[in-house]
């Protein structure tokens, strides 16, 4: 019984102490103070453009532009940058999207990327202020944009291609003769030499001009950077081109730094001012008759083919008509030399040579057509067709003048290649001699002709230069081809060579040989010329005979071909010689 109560006493003061002792310490000790948070900043990262390349654009560019991004202060993601010029140019610079914004990413420190950037054709030279807009998130998510600034350099298309600085007339006045020289002075404006120069007067597109001289194009052989050259053009001025500062279209083509072809057109203005008995104002009391317009039915003009010229006939009086006016149509004059005969150059391919218009009132006009044909065995050149004009003035008092326009007359090529000899079969490594006979067969000069090979053949001394080849030669020509290959191998001798216009021709010719491996004839025991040869009695395998064979079978093919080479130069000049008395 005592132990019991004892017990429970004692739990009873367990339970106290385990209570009381919590209160008693919570008492003592003061309360906790929580510790201050600081609040989290993001700041913005800022990307700028560190670097970029500072190539000059050219307008009308589209480019790859090694750029360098960098931040201000941290990482930067989902960037985006567009650009915009400055004001009225808004437009002109991009980055070559639809949208005009290009995607970057992060930035995180130094980031390289190379967009392509679009330059309006239409911008002259300058250097522009462009802004660059970023749109852009920091590591939060919290989004930005801001604009930074670049300058761009820029040559406008207009100061890197050839132009033509001026055009004048030689001529103070140009009277009733209507003829001038024309220089244009040509400027090349690039930090580059410009080579083969081609510069022709655009007579359709020049309106009441055209050409009795230099009908051909000009060729200047270069031009360095930042120079000029001046070409000079025969023009004749047609009857209807008063005093006055007339547009004139000239066309030009070149090679630049690199050897690529490239061409343009410029529209210049050169003044023309007439003398008082040129006859063009229509304000004299006596009328006049002119060739106000004409063209033909075909572009180009060729000697024994019929052609339709179409002319325009103006009365230039302002006050007086003309009547009974008869047209009789002649031509210039060839002396007969050289591979051509005398006489007219055009004359009526049918009908007749003049026609009779009844009236033409002050001011008005009267057309007509007639079918002409060159001579057949005219040279290439300008022409000009001479009209003859009788008529009378209201009074009945008889007049005449006579009014000329001229054409560019053009031969066809007639370049013949006879008697292509090469052999059938040849060695590997050794010459393949080839000739062959060229003729001129048409009737005007081949010029500029040069001999090359294409396909499974080089010619020794690469592309072969001759030079011009008048009407009715003919020349041999004799070279060497190395083959490239083993095998049936196949080729062209292609002769190039330009008309009188300046176009660019060219004649190809195939050709064939099979050509065999080298043969080693070389050790014994080992396959040769004549299958395996066996040693001698008494020699080893690789003697004496196998160093001969190695040695010997290639010198007999170099010897054959030289001896070939040799045959094939005495041929020619025995044909030389023959062909040479046979003229004595």
């Amino acid at each position: 019984m005592k132990l019991k109560k004892l017990s429970a006493v004692f739990l009873s003061v367990i339970m106290i102490i385990t209570f009381a002792l919590p209160l008693s310490v919570s008492a003592a000790d003061p309360k906790p103070v929580p510790i201050p948070q600081e609040p989290v900043v993001y700041t913005d990262p800022k990307p700028y453009i560190y670097s970029m390349d500072t190539t000059v654009f050219e307008a009308g560019d589209v480019i790859a532009v090694p750029i360098k991004l960098s931040t201000m202060d941290g990482y930067a993601s989902d960037v985006r940058m567009k650009l915009q010029g400055p004001e009225g140019k808004e437009t002109m610079f991009s980055f070559y999207d639809s949208t005009g914004w290009i995607k970057v990413g992060s930035v995180n420190g130094e980031t390289d990327i190379k967009p392509y950037i679009q330059i309006s054709p239409s911008l002259a030279d300058g250097t522009y202020p462009v802004s660059v807009i970023f749109s852009y998130s920091d590591n939060s998510g919290v989004s930005y944009t801001l604009t930074d600034k670049i300058n761009l350099a820029v040559q406008g298309k207009s100061s890197r291609v050839l132009y033509v600085k001026s055009a004048k007339f030689a001529q103070a006045q140009i009277g009733k003769e209507n003829k001038s020289n024309l220089t244009v002075n040509v400027m090349n404006p690039t930090v580059f030499a410009l080579s083969d120069i081609k510069v022709s007067f655009n007579t359709t597109s020049s309106k009441g001009f055209s050409l009795y001289d230099n009908v051909r194009s000009v060729t200047i052989p270069s031009i360095n950077s930042q120079g000029s050259s001046a070409v000079t053009f025969g023009v004749y001025v047609d009857s209807s081109v008063a005093t006055g500062n007339y547009p004139l279209t000239i066309d030009m083509s070149y090679k630049d730094a690199t050897g690529t072809v490239a061409t343009s057109s410029e529209v210049v203005y050169a003044q023309v001012t007439r003398t008082a008995d040129a006859g063009t104002d229509g304000k004299g009391s006596t009328p006049r008759i002119i060739v106000s317009s004409y063209s033909t039915d075909v572009k180009e003009i060729k000697a024994g083919q019929e052609f339709t010229l179409d002319f325009t006939l103006k009365n230039t009086s302002a006050t007086v008509p003309v009547s009974n006016i008869k047209v009789v149509m002649g031509s210039a004059m060839t002396s007969g030399t050289g591979n051509q005969a005398g006489g007219a150059v055009f004359f009526p391919a049918e009908g007749s040579n003049s026609f009779f218009i009844s009236k033409i009132a002050s001011q008005a006009t009267a057309t007509n057509k007639i079918k002409l044909m060159a001579r057949q065995d005219v040279e290439p050149g300008v022409y000009p067709v001479l009209l003859k004009l009788d008529y009378e003035d209201a009074t009945g008092t008889a007049l005449s003048s006579e009014e000329q326009v001229s054409f560019a007359v053009t031969q066809e090529q007639r370049l013949d290649v006879q008697a292509m000899t090469i052999p059938t079969d040849a060695m590997m490594g050794g010459p393949i001699p080839i000739n062959f006979q060229y003729i001129n067969k048409g009737k005007a000069t081949i010029y500029n002709l040069s001999v090359s090979v294409e396909g499974d053949f080089t010619l020794e001394g690469g592309s072969q230069y001759i030079g011009n080849l008048t009407a009715g030669y003919n020349d041999y020509f004799d070279n060497i081809i190395m083959p490239s290959k083993e095998g049936s191998l196949k080729g062209e001798i292609i002769l190039k060579f330009e008309n009188s216009n300046g176009d660019e021709l060219e004649q190809r010719t195939p050709i064939s040989c099979n050509v065999m491996a080298m043969m080693d004839g070389g050790e014994i025991g080992k396959p040769g010329m004549g299958g395996v040869i066996e040693p001698m009695p008494g020699e080893a395998k690789g003697g004496l005979l196998g160093k001969i064979l190695w040695i010997g079978i290639p010198l007999l093919v170099v010897v054959a071909g030289v001896l070939a080479f040799i045959i094939i130069m005495k041929k020619r000049k025995a044909k030389k010689v023959l062909v040479e008395d046979e003229e004595d």
